[in-house]
């Protein structure tokens, strides 16, 4: 992840891949996992202590989620990322939360 101002720029290497550079509170972006295409609005949450990703499936899977919600905050310390997920689904019901921790290794 990369933060400079209102500038976001997300790069994932793993099961999923991508690389995505977002303007916060700024246009939406567009991106990819595997087959969906996404709307990404992009906006300070918490009071502006993390940032949500509002990802709008533009071709969601019959009975798949319509809407991806992806927080990510840094801790005070900026030695843990913190990363919460959950989809909604088109009959208006919500996931559970998934939250992943990565902590710096120095």
């Amino acid at each position: 992840y990369t933060h400079t101002g209102d500038t976001l720029r997300v790069q994932v290497d793993g099961i999923v891949k991508g690389d995505s550079t977002f303007t916060i509170n700024g246009p939406p972006g567009s991106s990819n996992i595997r087959h969906l295409k996404f709307d990404d609005h992009v906006s300070w949450v918490d009071d502006g202590q993390a940032v949500q990703v509002r990802k709008i499936c533009q071709n969601p899977p019959k009975n798949g989620a319509t809407e991806l919600f992806v927080t990510r905050m840094l801790s005070n310390d900026g030695q843990n990322l913190m990363i919460f997920s959950k989809a909604r689904f088109d009959d208006g019901s919500e996931s559970l939360e998934c939250v992943q921790t990565f902590q710096r290794i120095n």
